[in-house]
C-alpha cells in the first residue's frame, strides 16, 4: 500500500513551479509524512500543501483500489483542493466564467470542456508508452483548463495515477540550484498553450519529470 510520502517530489514539485511555494523540500517532506508544520515557511504554503495532500490521497486510494483513471477521479482530484484553488472546487467552469491563463505569448482563454472531453484526452493518451501517456495526459488537462483553478495539480496528480503500477512518478520538471529547468517547462507549457506546440512539451516533461520511487 502506497501512501503520500511517495509522492513527495509531485507535491513539493508542483507547490514550486505552479503556486511560488516557499518551503523548501525537507519542510515539504516533514509535513507529507508526518504532520510536522514546524518548517513551513506561511499560512499560504500550509494551505496549498494541505490541499496536495488531500488531492494526492486521491490516487492512492485509487492506484491501491486497483481504480483506473476516469473523469470522475479528475474531478475529484480537483474537488479536493478546497483552500487554495477554485471557489468551486470539482466543478467544470463554463465559457461565461471568462477565466483563462496569461502567458508570455498571451492569454489562454479555452473553451469549456465537460467530461467526455477529459474521457477523450484519458483514451487518447492510453494509446502511448507509459511515460509519454502521463505527460500527455498532463499537457492536455492543463490546456484545456477544465475548472475553475488548481487545474496544472490537477492535471500533474492525475497524470501520475497512470504511472504509479510501474513505480514511477511524474514530477515538474524542477531543480533547486537550477531556475532554468522550471523556466523552459513554463515556457513550453505557454507555447503548447498558446501556439498547440504540444510534443515539445510533452517530450521535456518525459525526460526531466519522470523518476522511480
Amino acid at each position: 500500500m502506497l501512501d503520500t510520502g511517495k509522492l513527495t517530489d509531485v507535491i513539493y514539485t508542483a507547490g514550486k513551479v505552479f503556486d511560488n511555494l516557499r518551503s523548501d523540500r525537507l519542510a515539504t517532506q516533514s509535513f507529507i509524512s508526518n504532520g510536522d508544520i514546524r518548517g513551513i515557511a506561511s499560512r499560504a504554503d500550509l494551505e496549498l500543501l494541505k490541499d496536495l495532500n488531500d488531492a494526492a490521497k486521491i490516487i492512492l486510494e485509487c492506484h491501491n483500489n486497483n481504480i483506473s483513471l476516469s473523469p470522475s477521479v479528475v474531478i475529484s482530484i480537483n474537488s479536493a483542493m478546497t483552500r487554495s484553488a477554485a471557489l468551486r472546487p470539482g466543478v467544470f467552469r463554463q465559457d461565461s466564467d471568462n477565466i483563462g491563463v496569461s502567458t508570455r505569448f498571451g492569454d489562454h482563454r479555452p473553451f469549456a470542456v465537460q467530461e467526455t472531453d477529459l474521457q477523450k484526452f484519458i483514451n487518447e493518451a492510453s494509446v502511448l508508452s507509459i511515460e509519454k501517456a502521463a505527460a500527455t495526459l498532463f499537457v492536455s488537462i492543463a490546456k484545456a483548463q477544465p475548472f475553475g483553478d488548481g487545474n496544472k495539480r490537477t492535471a500533474l496528480l492525475a497524470a501520475n495515477l497512470l504511472l504509479l503500477p510501474s513505480n514511477k512518478i511524474l514530477t515538474v520538471p524542477f531543480k533547486d540550484d537550477d531556475p532554468e529547468v522550471s523556466a523552459k517547462f513554463n515556457d513550453l507549457l505557454a507555447r503548447a498553450y498558446i501556439y498547440d506546440e504540444v510534443d515539445a512539451c510533452v517530450d521535456y516533461m518525459a525526460s526531466r519529470g519522470i523518476m522511480p520511487f
